[in-house]
């Protein structure tokens, strides 16, 4: 399922709100006296009122502040906090701003705020693909009502769990994205091995492996593991008719799928023309065969990227990809959000470079990448075994 928002409540998710009743204000859990005593909540609010700062000496609750960071990690400003507030009798007023400059100091400035009436959160709802996590079980069955979809917070793990399976994010998935990746200079026959039989193993999209161990990975493996290679690799400065000859030895030795370097200095050169005409000539030696368009963003402008999104939707190529992986930085959320805007109908995205988590790759899928190549993330899961 597409997220549209996911809400997070703040007191018993994010703050520690009864801990700081119990020890600022000198009252016992609120828990148990929420809707059966309407008198308790005005006491507890005359106290807080009475309590200089009380806001700004509640504590986290550690497990939902890490809970919020991994799914923003992910989400990035679809998640928002929603926040009950007292009646206003009982100062909404102050309680609003309070809670807002917690929110602000304690994660980010840039987190949207929404403070209101308690009964009034449903109307937040927007439909099932909106998320409401929230430890009081009477706002999960309002929300529910409305039609979201909502989660009773416990604690981190079991809330992510949830999430997983709401979006379908489950580690399968995550693996079935990967081009499973080993490019280093110093690799040897083994190293290749134990990639091929990681593929296998976890059922990743490919393994990514240098040119001169293909014919061998092909002979190992036959046709149980796509076998993706790489072309005018790191740099991309080969004459366009050696990245043709490559990729035609490469396909002949039984590579299922190129990644090739774009000349980047045609591209700062102004020469779109030739980068065009180099793809173009590359996909043509391809075939039926899956090209993917390496550009290197961590050395690009961001006209520049936008510049190649079209020219690789113009020359029928079947990927734009970030980066080699052996350049100054790797791939970046903005740059896969830049290319999910600008490329045409048919063009998939792949995200390569520094994915070294979970979570990471979870928000490079979620913000509209089709592949990640990497080589993190199988060891991750290996380890977790």
């Amino acid at each position: 399922m597409e997220i549209k928002k996911i809400y997070f409540d703040m007191d018993g998710v994010l703050a520690d709100f009864e801990r700081g009743v119990r020890e600022l204000c000198g009252m016992e859990s609120r828990s148990v006296n929420r809707d059966d005593d309407p008198g308790y909540d005005d006491l507890m609010w005359e106290r807080i009122r009475s309590v200089e700062h009380f806001y700004d000496k509640l504590e986290t609750i550690p497990e939902g502040e890490a809970l919020f960071r991994s799914l923003y990690t992910c989400f990035g400003d679809r998640c928002e906090i929603l926040t009950g507030i007292p009646k206003p009798k009982r100062g909404v007023e102050s309680a609003a701003e309070d809670k807002v400059r917690w929110v602000h100091r304690i994660l980010d400035p840039e987190v949207v705020v929404h403070t209101v009436l308690r009964r009034e959160k449903p109307q937040y709802c927007s439909g099932k693909d909106c998320i409401l996590i929230d430890d009081y079980s009477v706002n999960i069955e309002a929300w529910e009502a409305m039609g979201g979809t909502g989660i009773l917070y416990e604690n981190k793990e079991k809330t992510l769990d949830r999430m997983r399976e709401i979006v379908n994010m489950d580690t399968k998935k995550i693996l079935a994205a990967c081009d499973h990746t080993l490019l280093r200079q110093e690799a040897v026959w083994e190293d290749v091995r134990q990639i091929l039989d990681d593929t296998k193993r976890f059922s990743t999209a490919s393994a990514c492996i240098s040119p001169c161990f293909v014919k061998r990975a092909k002979e190992y493996v036959g046709d149980a593991v796509k076998i993706c290679t790489v072309i005018g690799f790191p740099n991309g400065t080969q004459s366009t008719a050696a990245k043709v000859f490559e990729t035609r030895d490469a396909i002949a030795n039984g590579a299922d799928e190129i990644d090739m370097v774009i000349h980047i200095g045609s591209l700062k050169a102004g020469d779109y023309d030739a980068v065009l005409s180099e793809i173009r000539e590359i996909k043509a030696a391809c075939g039926d065969h899956i090209l993917k368009v390496i550009i290197e963003t961590c050395l690009l402008t961001e006209d520049e990227k936008i510049k190649m999104c079209q020219l690789v939707t113009e020359s029928g190529a079947d990927f734009i990809k970030t980066s080699t992986g052996f350049s100054t930085a790797g791939a970046t959320f903005s740059d896969i959000e830049l290319f999910k805007k600008h490329v045409g109908p048919g063009v998939k995205i792949k995200a390569a470079g520094g994915i070294s988590s979970m979570e990471d790759a979870e928000r490079f899928l979620a913000l509209g990448a089709d592949r990640l190549g990497t080589s993190r993330i199988v060891k991750l899961v290996k380890e977790g075994m």
